[in-house]
């Protein structure tokens, strides 16, 4: 049994077009794992630091 399938091409522009998209979305993503996201320290918390009112304490256990 055959059906119908009409095959239509691609216009060059659009290939172009889809191509220059790809490159830019690859460029975003590649961006992030480059230099991830980083959001700055409030600014409390970051006079807290300096001065020594906190410290980085990290505990890979969970307190029972």
């Amino acid at each position: 049994m055959r059906t119908n399938v009409l095959v239509w091409q691609v216009p060059d522009y659009w290939k172009r077009y889809a191509h220059e998209v790809d490159q830019e979305r690859e460029m975003w993503l590649n961006s992030f794992y480059k230099a991830p996201l980083r959001l700055p320290m409030p600014a409390e918390l970051s006079y807290w630091w300096e001065n020594g009112i906190i410290s980085l304490s990290l505990s890979l256990s969970s307190p029972c």
